[in-house]
């Protein structure tokens, strides 16, 4: 009787996945493959740099205009809210300024979802005082499922993390999903990929 041994890329892959516990045939009843994460304040800082310039309208017509956000610093997590520094500038109005938002996390519980929100955004005004902004800052949605396509040697595999809870720690903000792994029906083009 012949051993059948694997290549050394798949036993890697399936360690991987077994030590994720994302790997179940057929899981028993109640039996969850849970996957947790944590991403630090060094790549939400990146991902800060990368999505600003931004640009967010506020007031109604005739006092109507634009702010433009731009070099994000500092970025700090600390009892679950995330705060950094912020540059905006009026297109219209003479506003110069370095803003210091708070940006929380918060679930609503009848669609299961989360958001990312601006709880705090204070922009002096030279004249009128100091208005808070957060009601004109968009709220970031967290999609409920996550979802990407692998290539694998014979057939597309499919991992999909369905977000159980996200949170802000100290550096950190952690993800909590279920995880789900199994073979897609289409491959995405151009090797590794995802959605």
């Amino acid at each position: 009787m012949r051993a059948c041994v694997r290549p050394r890329k798949s036993r890697v892959l399936v360690a991987a996945l077994l030590a994720l516990g994302c790997v179940a045939a057929t899981p028993a009843p109640g039996d969850r493959s849970i996957v947790r994460f944590r991403i630090g304040e060094g790549v939400l800082q990146d991902w800060l740099r990368a999505v600003t310039p931004f640009t967010v309208s506020v007031g109604s017509d005739p006092l109507r205009t634009d702010l433009v956000f731009s070099d994000p610093q500092g970025l700090t997590l600390r009892s679950g809210q995330a705060s950094f520094k912020i540059r905006v500038r009026g297109k219209a109005l003479a506003i110069d300024q370095t803003l210091a938002p708070v940006v929380t996390v918060r679930h609503d519980p009848r669609l299961n979802r989360y958001a990312l929100v601006v709880s705090s955004l204070p922009l002096t005004l030279p004249g009128l005082g100091t208005i808070d902004l957060r009601e004109a800052m968009p709220r970031l949605e967290i999609p409920a499922l996550l979802e990407h396509l692998v290539n694998g040697k014979d057939r597309p595999i499919g991992i999909q993390l369905g977000i159980r809870r996200v949170a802000i720690l100290d550096q950190a903000v952690e993800v909590e999903a279920d995880a789900t792994v199994r073979a897609a029906t289409a491959a995405v083009g151009g090797g590794a990929g995802g959605r």
